[in-house]
């Protein structure tokens, strides 16, 4: 990563829409980080928290766990089905990200309301964090308003 620049960290499975969302945030003119997993995502950002202190993340809600089974347990994730929110909540927690920078977690899901998209609502209003309905056919230019509220 470079001094000075934004960074954006996407953290999220899916390839294809993990790209999509990087190409939009470079073009906004953010450094980009993927991890595709978090446990590496953990403990990478763990390991150079600094550069990371600033970063506006994007978190997928049902994350693939990595290798760390014992935060990101099937139980602790409800059955990796909120892998992403155990993650955030360990940001958060660790004060790796610190209150004045919390709008820059933004959890996603693709999951419709329910009681995954109830448990985002409550960390959010918890800890104030954003969130956004991760759609296959998602605009650029939501990814671009997501960006423009990036806290420095």
């Amino acid at each position: 990563m470079s001094k000075g620049n934004k960074t954006a960290v996407v953290i999220d499975e899916e390839p294809h829409f993990s790209e999509i969302m990087t190409s939009a945030l470079r073009i906004a003119g953010f450094d980009v980080v993927q991890f595709f997993e978090a446990t590496s995502a953990l403990n990478s950002i763990l390991a150079d928290r600094d550069s990371f202190a600033n970063a506006l993340m994007f978190v997928d809600m049902a994350l693939e766990p990595g290798m760390d089974e014992k935060v990101f347990s099937m139980e602790a994730t409800d059955k990796y089905m909120t892998t992403g929110l155990v993650l955030a909540g360990k940001l958060v927690l660790e004060d790796i990200v610190v209150q004045a920078r919390r709008q820059n977690i933004i959890l996603y899901s693709a999951h419709q309301r329910g009681q995954f998209w109830s448990k985002i609502d409550q960390f959010c209003d918890t800890y104030g964090t954003r969130k956004w309905q991760k759609r296959a056919d998602a605009d650029i230019q939501e990814i671009f308003e997501l960006a423009s509220h990036h806290v420095e």
